[in-house]
C-alpha cells in the first residue's frame, strides 16, 4: 500500500513540477552547435534537418514548435533547438536561457543598430534574418565545452521522484 502511495505521489509530483516548467519537447531538442544560418536558404536546410514539425509534444494544441539557433544568455555558445516561437519586444536579439529554459529577448543585445536593423518587434524564429545577433564572443572552444543544459534535464527529471520517494518515506516513518 506505502508502495503504491509513494508511486502516486511520484507521478503527481512529476505533473506538477513538468506544469511549472517549460516544454520538454522544447528543451530536450537543445544542441550546441559551431554556427547558426546565415541566410534563407540556410535556414530552410537547418530547419528540415531538425524535423521541429514531427517531434510529438502535449504542450499546445494551438502552436507548433518552430526551428530557432540562437547564442545562449551568457552568449558562451549558440543552440538550436525547437521551440515555440515569442515576440521579442524592444528591438533586442532572441537568446535561450539555459537556466530558464526558454527562449527571450536579450535585454542587452540590441539588434537595432545595424544596417539591416530589426524592428521593434519580430517572431524568435526570424532572427536569422537580423546578422548582429550573431555577432558574439562564441568560439569553437567554448562550442565544445560550454552549455550544461544536458545535467539540467536529468536533474529535472530526477526532482519529482526524489520529491515522491521523501514524502512516501515521511508518510511511512510518522504512521508508526
Amino acid at each position: 500500500m506505502h508502495l503504491l502511495f509513494g508511486l502516486v505521489t511520484c507521478v503527481l509530483c512529476f505533473k506538477i513540477v513538468d506544469t511549472f516548467l517549460q516544454c520538454t519537447a522544447s528543451t530536450q531538442s537543445v544542441k550546441n552547435v559551431l554556427h547558426c544560418p546565415k541566410n534563407e536558404t540556410e535556414w530552410t536546410t537547418a530547419k528540415t534537418l531538425k524535423g521541429c514539425g514531427t517531434i510529438q509534444q502535449n504542450c499546445s494544441e494551438f502552436e507548433s514548435l518552430e526551428y530557432h539557433c540562437v547564442p545562449t544568455e551568457d552568449e558562451d555558445v549558440y543552440v538550436d533547438l525547437c521551440a515555440f516561437p515569442i515576440m521579442s519586444h524592444g528591438g533586442f536579439c532572441t537568446e535561450w536561457n539555459t537556466g530558464g529554459e526558454t527562449l527571450q529577448p536579450s535585454g542587452n543585445r540590441s539588434c537595432t543598430a545595424s544596417s539591416n536593423p530589426c524592428p521593434n518587434s519580430y517572431l524568435s524564429n526570424e532572427t536569422y534574418n537580423y546578422h548582429i545577433c550573431y555577432k558574439t564572443n562564441i568560439t569553437e572552444h567554448s562550442q565544445m565545452h560550454g552549455s550544461n543544459s544536458t545535467i539540467r534535464l536529468q536533474t529535472r527529471a530526477i526532482l519529482p521522484m526524489v520529491l515522491g520517494v521523501t514524502i512516501s518515506f515521511l508518510r511511512f516513518r510518522y504512521r508508526r
